[in-house]
């Protein structure tokens, strides 16, 4: 325990951590963060056996070197979306963390997580918006690419089916027509 780190003891099973001068409660086994905290000390909870969650706080913006190396009940953490670092070493040995998700906006200095951990990247809020936009442009720029490839498919099929209207008659059905049942965005293009 470092010196700065004080604990308090209550009898319903849970405890009072002063760490980096503010109060930090664990019960039994998990820890809340207070709101407000922006940075977690380095080796803030350092070979904390019994610590099994984190419950952090949404300003927290860096993790220190070793907050919390050894901590080997640790299995269940979201890291904040506005978290910018995380020290050397901040999850080591915390052999049953098998899965984090770390935000894009990060960085992550070496030897943070055990090898065996999946660590994922997550882009942060603001920025999902914007690849939803991507996925949405990459769909319309698939559409026209394909679009060759569905006439020729669509123009084999009627030449073997036929085409038929609502009365009953046979018709023969071209490209703008076509085009007309998919609205505006279809028909708009070049390609």
């Amino acid at each position: 325990m470092l010196a700065d780190q004080t604990t308090t003891l209550s009898p319903t099973g849970s405890e009072t951590l002063d760490v980096g001068g503010r109060q930090v409660v664990v019960t039994d086994g998990h820890a809340v963060l207070p709101e407000g905290m922006t940075h977690l000390p380095d080796r803030a909870f350092r070979n904390r056996t019994s610590l099994v969650s984190v419950a952090f706080s949404r300003s927290l913006a860096s993790i220190g070197d070793c907050a919390f190396e050894g901590c080997s009940a640790l299995t269940s953490i979201t890291l904040p979306a506005g978290l910018t670092s995380i020290g050397k070493g901040a999850f080591h040995s915390c052999s049953s963390l098998a899965r984090i998700t770390v935000p894009t906006t990060a960085t992550v200095d070496d030897e943070a997580f055990e090898p065996e951990t999946t660590v994922l990247r997550l882009p942060p809020a603001n920025m999902r918006h914007i690849e939803r936009w991507y996925e949405a442009a990459d769909f319309v720029l698939a559409y026209k690419r394909c679009r060759p490839l569905l006439y020729g498919w669509l123009e084999r099929a009627q030449n073997k089916l036929g085409s038929y209207g609502p009365d009953g008659a046979a018709r023969q059905r071209d490209r703008e027509a076509f085009e007309g049942d998919f609205g505006p965005a279809a028909s708009s293009s070049g390609a």
